[in-house]
């Protein structure tokens, strides 16, 4: 006795085998759906919800990510819906980073050491991963190039807003100023400097023009700001200090610009 069910594992399966398998990918997605929002839900009404937000949904879409990674077929959707939803964690995280708690691990804050550093530390390695592995399914050439480009710069536009994040922390817990003292505004310089040099490593590493550029506008716009904001009527030695250290990251950058122009050169004529 031949069962009817046999059809559904021919090669090619009947409507009514397709209209199953349709039916439980429906119901498969539903029940998903509807677990995201229970989950959603808890933490409601706490302080730290936003970051538990970022920690669910950057989970969620690293599950798509290696589910379009897994799959033997590649299909757009699972990695673009994985990239998705990171940008808009991203813009979440950095409109509501300013009034969430820090998530100080045993009521101590150590900068970089803390839940709040951590959602920024990974949202910032999903960035740097999509754009190494450029999960751009269906792009080549210059289209992937721009798309992996577009996801390194959020990824460190993500670094950018962990050292402001920290280091505004690190004055705040200890109670060295607020956002209005010459400090605090030296130190970010000085953090933003540091900043400009990892895109200039980056750019190294990577053979792009684009991140020499916005590192040197970033260091620009920095020693701009060191000077004519931070510095006014500060004493000689401070700004000897800050000019000192601002000179030594322009030094390190001309470096490094000096290391990776030859190879970049030679990598654009194919030797």
């Amino acid at each position: 006795m031949r069962w009817p069910s046999s059809a559904c594992c021919s090669s090619r399966p009947p409507p009514s085998c397709r209209g199953n398998r349709a039916a439980r990918t429906t119901h498969g997605l539903a029940g998903a759906l509807l677990g995201l929002v229970a989950l959603h839900q808890l933490g409601s009404g706490l302080a730290v919800k936003p970051m538990l937000n970022v920690y669910l949904w950057a989970g969620v879409a690293i599950v798509l990510a290696a589910a379009g990674r897994m799959q033997k077929r590649k299909h757009w959707l699972p990695e673009t819906l994985s990239m998705s939803i990171w940008f808009i964690v991203g813009v979440y995280w950095f409109s509501t980073t300013w009034d969430t708690p820090r998530g100080d691990w045993f009521g101590v804050y150590v900068p970089f050491l803390n839940w709040g550093a951590l959602s920024w530390m990974l949202l910032a390695a999903m960035g740097f991963y999509y754009a190494t592995k450029r999960q751009a399914v269906g792009m080549d050439g210059s289209d992937r190039a721009l798309v992996s480009n577009a996801l390194a710069v959020g990824a460190h536009l993500v670094i950018g807003g962990l050292l402001t994040v920290q280091i505004t922390g690190l004055f705040e817990a200890y109670d060295w100023g607020t956002g209005e003292t010459t400090l605090l505004r030296l130190a970010l310089s000085l953090a933003w400097g540091a900043y400009a040099l990892l895109l200039f490593f980056w750019g190294a590493y990577r053979r792009e023009p684009l991140f020499r550029w916005f590192g040197s506008a970033v260091l620009v716009v920095v020693a701009l700001k060191a000077m004519i904001v931070d510095l006014q009527g500060e004493e000689t030695l401070l700004k000897a200090l800050v000019l000192l250290g601002l000179g030594g990251i322009s030094f390190l950058i001309t470096w490094v610009n000096g290391k990776w122009a030859p190879q970049a050169e030679k990598a654009a004529n194919g030797r």
